[in-house]
């Protein structure tokens, strides 16, 4: 049976610092981006002032959307 999920759906959760430092930006930038909601951001466990979580892939969309020259 299958339950509809991608694999896109178990990608790991990485830290603001891990992102910035994948993506060679500034924690400021993605902050930025954030607050835009440019791209969007996690808070794990439900506390509403833990550690950001973000994800690789929805990043690279935000920062290369399709079709935009590299």
């Amino acid at each position: 049976m299958s339950t509809g999920f991608s694999h896109a759906d178990n990608e790991p959760y990485v830290t603001l610092q891990h992102a910035s430092k994948h993506f060679a930006v500034s924690d400021k930038l993605l902050r930025r981006m954030i607050a835009q909601k440019q791209i969007p951001a996690y808070r794990i466990g439900g506390r509403c002032r833990g550690p950001i979580r973000l994800k690789i892939s929805e990043i690279e969309s935000a920062m290369y959307p399709m079709g935009a020259a590299m």
